[in-house]
């Protein structure tokens, strides 16, 4: 276990963390629980670090995940320093983003999840309390439990029923899966790999400096790559020292990699001789875990009668090269998947946000409207009905329409949308899009045209496109002033590809908006001309769904000229 990685959690969290262990198949990694302590008891903290101290020999590197109910001040102190500790404020911060559960604690929401869930009756157990201190308790200061249902295996509502009736709170759901805990622990389990494959990198040098006196410049000089993190820079340094050690003509690295399009690269960019001479030219396989990661190979070296000698140190150079190149990759995977993490944060934070802020204007127009008719009704004329029964309507149809974009947004984000191409005419997937718009264009007096040809047939998901489609026309009609127009056509831009093109006569965008649009952490909603709801998840969905089938949206547009949105699509 001296290579493996030991990991200590809470045992709150340790269903959650259990389920992304074993779908990862992290064979490196050992999970421990260690007793969930809310009350913060030094004597569980003392058994934590005990744990941890026993593990210590055992293992090359241990994280503790704790909170601030944990002191764990002795823990620091280790001269090793093979012990890591991660403090968050909250548990569920490995679920969930910080700012988003302060939100919720603020709201009075005690927070719970489907592995807490599991043990509830100990938790129950634990508080000390008979029923009605319970009640009393949690009742000074929070008002519902909000369930973060994380989508592990197992049926939760039965023990969501009894605690919210032990302690006479109502429940929410609130589904949130598991992508930011598995984000959470790569990148955890992805820095301990790629500090043992730098461990390992340092230790073969310091093996073969020790075996090998004869090759210590070359070790020295290989010693570089270690704090490399960029392939490019490691193949530089390697093109230096091949040089000085055999003066070689030309030298060519080829890359071979399964997740890119190779690459080809040349030293002072002298193009390698096809023609060369075998007698004075070798090649240095690199090889990582068995697998091919380059070649480097040389062409016309300056004195072919030590060939065979420069080909045992090509060896020496071609094993500490590979771990080199390897732990370099390693370190580009490590920061796409922060990157990832970090979008996955953003999108999180967006959807909150819609739900805490965007919901609210609409569920307060019903919730007003509604409470003016039944307390009133008899006193209304019919006129006013009718006036007040448009405004329902009216709310009710923008709730709809956001609603559906956050049900496909959510979707998205939890990786279950699912994606079916197939061949389909173009015309009735926007003729359908449209037909949904046409009386709202009517109701604003919108020229809402279109001219598709009845021959064009597209290999798309239905379900995607005629989302794009709606959500365009939608925009269009809100940010268009009475009277305008709104455009739509279609043209072959090749044999496989056609070009979509939605054009209208409204407000128009500045240029700090339009490089703004999609984006997901930027503020682009603004009301339309005549007040209508946005929050700018519309164009968001359409940007991800041109993306699933290989193509591009994009805009253009000036303040009070209108604006065109293009995109393209498969053709069958």
């Amino acid at each position: 276990m001296q290579n493996q990685l030991a990991i200590f959690a809470c045992s709150h969290l340790l269903p959650e963390l259990t389920h992304v262990m074993k779908k990862a198949g992290y064979h490196d990694v050992i999970l421990f629980g260690y007793p969930a302590h809310c009350k913060g008891n030094a004597a569980e903290s003392d058994y934590l670090i005990n744990a941890v101290d026993k593990k210590k020999k055992a293992f090359a590197k241990i994280v503790v995940i704790s909170s601030s109910c944990l002191n764990l001040k002795l823990l620091q102190d280790d001269p090793e320093e093979k012990t890591e500790i991660i403090h968050l404020e909250q548990c569920q911060e490995i679920l969930l983003n910080r700012d988003t559960l302060h939100h919720f604690i603020q709201q009075g929401c005690y927070i719970i999840t489907n592995g807490w869930l599991k043990a509830y009756k100990k938790h129950i157990h634990d508080w000390g309390f008979d029923k009605d201190m319970a009640r009393s308790f949690f009742h000074e200061s929070m008002k519902k439990i909000l369930l973060l249902d994380t989508g592990i295996p197992g049926n939760y509502r039965n023990n969501l029923i009894s605690l919210s009736d032990y302690i006479d709170l109502p429940y929410e759901v609130l589904p949130i899966g598991l992508s930011v805990c598995e984000k959470y622990l790569s990148a955890i389990v992805s820095e301990f790999r790629a500090d043992q494959a730098h461990k390992t990198i340092s230790d073969k040098i310091a093996e073969m400096a020790r075996e090998r006196a004869d090759y210590l410049v070359i070790v020295n000089q290989l010693g570089l790559l270690v704090d490399l993190k960029q392939e490019v820079q490691i193949v530089r340094e390697v093109f230096s020292l091949l040089n000085i050690l055999f003066a070689p003509e030309s030298i060519c690295y080829r890359q071979y990699r399964k997740d890119i399009e190779n690459q080809r690269f040349y030293f002072n960019d002298r193009v390698f001789d096809a023609e060369k001479d075998e007698s004075r030219s070798f090649s240095l396989e690199i090889f990582y875990q068995g697998e091919l990661t380059g070649i480097f190979e040389l062409a016309g070296v300056k004195f072919p009668e030590y060939i065979e000698s420069y080909k045992r140190l090509g060896r020496i150079i071609s094993q500490i090269c590979s771990l080199a190149i390897a732990n370099a990759r390693k370190y580009e995977i490590m920061e796409e998947q922060k990157e990832q993490l970090a979008l996955s944060n953003r999108s999180k934070d967006k959807f909150f946000s819609i739900l805490a802020h965007d919901l609210r204007s609409p569920f307060n127009a019903l919730l007003g409207l509604t409470e003016i008719l039944s307390e009133n009704l008899e006193s209304y004329t019919t006129e006013e009905l009718q006036i007040f029964i448009k405004s329902l309507n009216k709310s009710t149809i923008n709730l709809n329409r956001l609603l559906e974009n956050l049900l496909e947004w959510s979707k998205i984000n939890r990786g279950i949308m699912e994606f079916h191409q197939e061949k389909l005419p173009l015309k009735k997937i926007i003729h359908h899009a449209i037909s949904l718009y046409r009386e709202v264009a009517i109701k604003k007096s919108i020229n809402l045209r279109y001219n598709i040809p009845e021959n064009i047939n597209v290999f798309v998901d239905q379900k995607m496109v005629d989302s794009v489609i709606r959500n365009l026309v939608s925009n269009a009609i809100k940010f268009t002033s009475r009277k305008g127009t709104i455009s739509l056509s279609a043209t072959k831009k090749n044999n496989k590809e056609l070009l979509v093109t939605i054009s209208d006569t409204g407000i128009g965008m500045n240029k700090e908006l339009l490089d703004n649009l999609f984006k997901i952490d930027a503020k682009v909603n603004r009301p339309g001309t005549e007040d209508e709801p946005s929050t700018g998840l519309g164009l968001l969905l359409c940007k991800e769904f041109v993306e699933m089938h290989g193509k591009k949206i994009w805009v253009k547009s000036k303040e009070n000229q209108g604006s065109t949105f293009y995109f393209t699509l498969p053709l069958a």
